[in-house]
């Protein structure tokens, strides 16, 4: 099986310049580690080993390393219902 992953919801910064997703009519504060993973799915439908893999290249290039690690913003994520998980056999593709 194969768990393909994409972003939900609409995009925008506050008056303040802090960034808002907007999905299922509530609006949602990001902090950059979510930003950084929401942004990386939006118009786009990666595996796991992809989103995990460019998490931490863009994580690096912009000197934003955390103490938490990918899966603990994924999971927060969709929990958060502002990414969504679907699987499929490989023979799909």
């Amino acid at each position: 099986m194969l768990t393909l992953y994409t972003a939900i919801g609409n995009y925008r910064l506050t008056e303040k310049g802090l960034p808002l997703v907007t999905a299922g009519g509530r609006d949602c504060a990001l902090d950059a580690h979510e930003l950084l993973l929401w942004s990386s799915l939006a118009f786009r439908i990666l595996t796991y080993q992809e989103l995990r893999a460019e998490f931490y290249e863009k994580e690096r290039e912009l000197h934003i390393l955390g103490e938490l690690d990918f899966d603990h913003y994924l999971n927060r994520l969709i929990m958060r219902r502002l990414v969504a998980s679907g699987t499929c056999c490989q023979v799909c593709f």
